[in-house]
């Protein structure tokens, strides 16, 4: 077998790097999780309580999946912002995120944002979520790069 030129080499070599980096699309979803001062004081699980989300990785082998993003250890008279980031390979589309303020049993919370949105395994919701949104909506099968940021708003769920 001949030897390859170093143009050949560096050739080869573009391919290679271009086929790693250029295939796999890449999906990000900012979630701001807002708590209204009146959601709080209509909490009545008791606190320590945690905020939820229930968040449907787009593209992501079709995981739903549960996350802490945040630690209410007491209603307060000013509203909270919890943000949680989400991230891989994969290709956009419409999904769901719901949320909800539930009972903290166990754990000595650590009060506030989680530095990272904290898988729950294992964690199923039956209850009515406190709060939705759509992620990417109308989107669906978008395999280029794409972000998005997406609120979901809580406020004590009405009686069915």
């Amino acid at each position: 077998m001949a030897a390859l030129t170093p143009k050949t080499q560096l050739a080869a070599c573009a391919l290679v790097v271009i086929s790693l980096t250029s295939c796999d699309p890449l999906v990000g979803v900012s979630l701001r999780v807002n708590v209204p001062a009146a959601t709080q004081a209509a909490y009545s699980g008791g606190y320590p309580a945690e905020v939820v989300v229930l968040y449907h990785r787009s593209g992501m082998i079709g995981e739903i999946e549960y996350y802490r993003v945040g630690v209410l250890c007491e209603a307060t008279a000013q509203p909270i912002t919890f943000k949680a980031g989400f991230g891989g390979i994969g290709c956009a589309n419409e999904k769901p995120v719901k949320a909800w303020i539930l009972p903290l049993a166990g754990d000595k919370p650590v009060c506030g944002q989680s530095p990272e949105p904290q898988r729950l395994l294992d964690r199923q919701v039956a209850e009515k979520p406190w709060g939705e949104a759509v992620v990417f909506p109308g989107v669906k099968n978008s395999c280029g790069n794409r972000d998005t940021e997406v609120d979901v708003n809580l406020a004590a769920p009405t009686p069915n």
